[in-house]
């Protein structure tokens, strides 16, 4: 295998455990280790890792090497803020510009987080939470919007995966849901960025009480486990 190729798929293994959670905010990416872990020479590992940097989701921190970022409280807020906006400014396109078969797509897609929900299917609901928002960045149609908006989206995507399903916030994640698809649904542009907005704002407010109930230290990794 080419060594580009194997640092890209080492880089996206490790990509999809951080925004899993199962690697947290501030532990370590010891190269030694990780070769050994992949059963390849340091080389791959060290591409892998600047790979990864380069999207922020890892940090390279003085005499200690390479960590998953830690983020404290300005930063997620300012994270939030600016995902609030995006995501509300691809439900208002979504809403405008999306045609009839993009819309038919979202709406089965919270038809199956409605189910996922009933049957208490947490799992399935996180994989239909994720395509929903994911297709109304599609439908957006503009490209540069969408890519913008992953991105940010990605940076907070460890925090969704351990919150997602705190008490009472499955159920407020559905109607907040229902009202952006409804004001989509309807061609209801300025509703549906509103909507949007409202439940990116929920949705920081309910992870940042979970992670920094004082809101003043700074975030330090879970000893054990989305919007």
């Amino acid at each position: 295998m080419a060594s580009s190729t194997l640092s890209r798929k080492i880089a996206n293994t490790l990509s999809e455990e951080i925004l899993k959670g199962d690697l947290m905010p501030g532990d370590r990416l010891d190269e030694q280790s990780l070769a050994d872990r992949f059963e390849v020479s340091r080389s791959p590992i060290r591409d892998a890792l600047r790979e990864l940097a380069s999207t922020r989701l890892i940090e390279h921190q003085p005499r200690r090497g390479f960590a998953v970022a830690m983020i404290d409280t300005t930063t997620l807020r300012n994270l939030y803020e600016a995902l609030g906006e995006l995501e509300g400014l691809c439900a208002r396109y979504c809403a405008l510009r999306a045609d009839a078969v993009q819309r038919e797509h979202i709406r089965m897609l919270h038809a199956q987080g409605l189910e996922a929900i009933r049957l208490h299917d947490m799992t399935a609901y996180a994989e239909a939470n994720h395509a929903l928002h994911r297709a109304i960045y599609d439908a957006c149609h503009n490209d540069a919007l969408r890519d913008i908006t992953l991105d940010v989206r990605n940076r907070l995507s460890m925090f969704h995966a351990r919150f997602l399903f705190s008490e009472g916030r499955v159920a407020q994640s559905r109607d907040e849901h229902q009202e952006v698809v409804d004001c989509i649904l309807r061609n209801d542009g300025d509703g549906a960025s509103e909507a949007m907005k409202k439940h990116v704002a929920k949705t920081a407010l309910n992870i940042i009480s979970h992670i920094m109930p004082d809101n003043r230290k700074p975030m330090a990794p879970a000893a054990s486990d989305d919007g």
